[in-house]
């Protein structure tokens, strides 16, 4: 996950000196797993500049130090020795979402990169869960023609869009689609030449369902056999 660090001065600085790696370190506690290097700069307006790391360093409660050198003003006037380190604290830094594991059919388990705020995580509005749709079988139904159906109902563009269908016959390339026709869960597939003996896999892929959530890409095909 990218991180910002944002600085802000007191006046419009050099956009030369503002954008040298060189002019910036940062240094810090036991948050710091490694050395920080600054991946990106990026000038916000005349008195602001944002320094862009991949997250070398964790959220928690303790501080981190940047020293600038080397800054001007707009008029040449050199940072003040005085005024040119911050410090930054770790809490200001977002926390990253890791993972999400099933533990059962009524229960996920996610995990944060950090300890959460207690209330937050166990308020219900501040979670949404996207299923995705999912490949359930497919079927012979005649000489040109087979069906596909999925868990849940379709979104009936996606869904009847002949380039998002494929079919393979003992692994080899099968039957082009030519007509796809949604009802619901089930799509109708008419073929550009007869189905013979042996076995069928149907791929799909980029189908939505009517929440706009995307065919699952671990059961985005289905077997028939004839």
């Amino acid at each position: 996950m990218e991180r910002v660090i944002r600085l802000v001065f007191n006046k419009p600085m050099n956009p030369t000196f503002l954008l040298n790696e060189d002019n910036y370190t940062i240094s810090g506690s036991s948050q710091v797993i490694d050395p920080i290097v600054i991946d990106e700069i990026s000038i916000f307006d005349e008195c602001t500049v944002d320094l862009h790391f991949i997250g070398n360093v964790k959220t928690g409660d303790e501080n981190y130090k940047v020293v600038v050198n080397n800054l001007t003003d707009i008029y040449g006037k050199p940072i003040n020795e005085d005024h040119d380190e911050v410090f930054c604290d770790g809490i200001g830094i977002p926390p990253d979402f890791v993972s999400t594991t099933i533990i059962d059919s009524d229960t996920v388990s996610i995990t944060f990169s950090t300890e959460m705020e207690r209330n937050t995580v166990e308020n219900l509005d501040n979670y949404e869960l996207f299923i995705m749709p999912e490949v359930s079988g497919a079927a012979y139904v005649a000489i040109r023609e087979c069906t596909i159906t999925f868990s849940e109902p379709m979104d009936s563009i996606t869904a009847q869009t002949i380039g998002n269908y494929s079919l393979t016959h003992n692994g080899n390339a099968g039957p082009n689609v030519i007509t796809a026709n949604l009802v619901d869960k089930v799509v109708t597939l008419g073929l550009d030449s007869n189905l013979e003996s042996g076995e069928y896999r149907v791929h799909v892929r980029n189908i939505e369902d009517l929440f706009k959530n995307v065919i699952n890409p671990l059961w985005d095909s289905a077997v028939f056999t004839i």
